[in-house]
């Protein structure tokens, strides 16, 4: 992958890093071996909130390459371990399914990367335009929406992104300053946008059944 877009992704990463308050442990001044508990002030993201289409068949090495990349920039902010949410959506009309969320004092490689992601990848995805479920209070267990001090990250086949209600798009233009989007297509450099990305409302594109 293209090393200069890689840096412009990092540069964009580091725009939306937050300062906020992190339990610590740090070493007594009174004496040797005393410790003592004291928020400090993190600079980086709590959360990683990854979301991705399905049918990204084919994408994988690509895909774990930008997680990778995005992951240990984050963790070496601070060394502070951020949880990851990886999130899917396609699998089923209405409902992302997530793998386990993953908290590691430690970036994670490029290649534990793709195996997370070659496990919920489809074949069988449909082709249509993806449709993005709710993602803001939904009810499936290991979800997350990007809050204040998170970052989130959408991986999708192309622009043509639908959520089914205003109120998703409303909720879409809340979220969009701490939310990068990919799309993929045919060429071997992914696009990105870092502006406000509003997904589609469905009922305005009549797309395929």
């Amino acid at each position: 992958m293209d090393q200069v877009w890689l840096r412009q992704l990092q540069s964009e990463v580091n725009k939306r890093k937050r300062t906020f308050e992190a339990p610590g442990c740090r070493q007594s001044r009174r004496g040797s071996g005393m410790m003592y508990d004291r928020d400090d002030d993190v600079s980086g993201f709590k959360h990683l909130c990854i979301y991705m289409d399905a049918g990204l068949v084919g994408k994988e090495q690509q895909i774990a390459k930008i997680l990778g990349v995005v992951d240990g920039q984050i963790y070496s902010y601070e060394h502070y371990a951020h949880t990851r949410w990886p999130m899917f959506f396609g699998v089923e009309p209405d409902r992302l399914t997530s793998s386990k969320t993953l908290k590691v004092h430690s970036d994670i490689r490029s290649s534990d990367w793709e195996k997370i992601v070659k496990k919920h990848l489809l074949p069988e995805a449909p082709s249509t335009p993806a449709i993005i479920p709710r993602i803001r209070n939904s009810e499936i267990a290991r979800t997350r929406s990007p809050d204040r001090n998170d970052l989130g990250l959408f991986f999708c086949r192309s622009r043509d992104v639908f959520v089914r209600s205003e109120e998703e798009q409303r909720f879409f233009r809340q979220i969009g300053p701490r939310c990068i989007w990919i799309f993929f297509s045919e060429e071997e450099t992914p696009q990105m946008e870092t502006g406000i990305f509003v997904p589609l409302l469905i009922a305005d594109c009549n797309p395929p059944e």
